[in-house]
């Protein structure tokens, strides 16, 4: 008798275990799908509906059928994309909202969702910012997994105003404008290295979410004095820090780094910024 209910002891422990396997791995797929890395924009389907063309100016999607019409922003809500997460998965994601000026320096904004094949619900692609709006910015190409922006017209980025590529164009570096005549096209792939605390333009990030920097860029788009209990960190351009005295967290560094970097001479760059030493 004490030998069966050993026996069911353990084939109890067994099924908690197996159990807890495939959930953890559900979870994982879960998270995974939503690192959304590009959207085909010939992939776009809006009810019953053919378009002969679907294209992404300054930020804004459109579509035009045979007869030329053309319908954009709100005329488009519903309306559904094909992307691709980082492990090269299909994912299906839908227009939920639009906002012409969704920021407050008036750029555009969407909401996204994508299908759970898990759940079969429509999830947001977004995180929350810092207003609690799960918006983004629509980017036309896509980051590599280096952090490297790829050119690429039929594909374009949900550049999640939580995230670092949402967050530069809200500040200004919006990639398709120009400022006195210079595009900011490089200025905010050099504020994305910064934001993530991208160092070595690896596509690493060495910081955490939520963390304060205050910045200032060469343009004087953003400009001013750093708080006093901030202090030098790095000098950025669009392929990480030329100059950087000190690691944002020092703890976060996953292998032996050195500081100070110094591939450039100076404490100057695209954008430079300041952070309390953690």
């Amino acid at each position: 008798m004490n030998g069966f209910k050993r026996e069911k002891l353990f084939i109890s422990v067994l099924l908690l275990v197996v159990c807890f396997f495939f959930l953890s791995s559900f979870l994982r797929s879960e998270k995974k799908i939503t690192q959304l890395i590009a959207v085909e924009l010939k992939s776009f389907q809006l009810a019953d509906q053919k378009f002969s063309r679907v294209w992404l100016r300054e930020g804004v999607i459109a579509a035009s059928d045979d007869s030329k019409k053309v319908i954009s922003g709100k005329e488009l809500i519903k309306g559904q994309f094909k992307g691709y997460d980082s492990e090269g998965r299909d994912v299906i994601l839908r227009i939920e909202s639009y906002d012409s000026k969704g920021t407050l320096n008036g750029l555009p904004t969407y909401q996204f969702s994508y299908f759970s094949k898990k759940t079969k619900e429509w999830k947001s692609i977004c995180k929350p910012d810092y207003r609690g709006a799960e918006s983004a910015v629509l980017i036309s190409g896509f980051w590599d997994s280096k952090g490297s922006k790829i050119d690429k017209n039929e594909l374009f980025t949900v550049g999640c105003t939580s995230g670092a590529i949402g967050k530069c164009a809200m500040w200004g570096y919006v990639p398709w404008s120009k400022y006195q005549s210079h595009s900011l096209e490089e200025l905010h792939q050099a504020c994305t290295r910064m934001v993530k605390a991208d160092y070595w333009g690896t596509g690493e990030t060495f910081t955490k979410d939520g963390t304060p920097i205050f910045f200032s860029d060469k343009y004087g788009i953003n400009r001013g004095d750093a708080p006093e209990n901030m202090i030098f960190e790095a000098a950025w351009d669009s392929a990480g820090a030329i100059f950087a005295e000190r690691p944002r967290f020092q703890k976060l560094l996953k292998r032996p780094q050195t500081f100070p970097i110094k591939s450039s001479g100076e404490k100057q760059g695209l954008i430079v910024n300041y952070s309390i030493p953690q």
